[in-house]
């Protein structure tokens, strides 16, 4: 979001330099990989229109996977605000 602040403010196009946009949601009740891709079918059809990779991240089950990426674990969120100290940036 903030990038596309800065793409207004010099005349670029909103998009410009954007590769991808990270769509964060935080559901403890679900926390398959199958519920995760199903809301990533939904909201990439919804925006299909943007020329640009949309990805989404349910908060909660991000400590599944964090480590296996990263190589350190972290703890489960608690919500979409207590997301890692900006591990993903947020607009809430």
């Amino acid at each position: 979001m903030a990038h596309s602040v800065w793409n207004r403010r010099f005349g670029f196009p909103p998009v410009h330099g954007i590769n991808d946009i990270v769509i964060v949601y935080f559901d403890a009740s679900d926390l398959s990989e199958d519920a995760e891709a199903e809301h990533a079918v939904r909201v990439r059809r919804a925006f299909s229109d943007l020329p640009v990779w949309i990805d989404v991240k349910n908060e909660a089950r991000v400590y599944l996977w964090y480590e296996a990426k990263s190589g350190y674990p972290i703890k489960r969120y608690t919500s979409t605000d207590a997301n890692g100290n900006g591990r993903w940036p947020l607009y809430t």
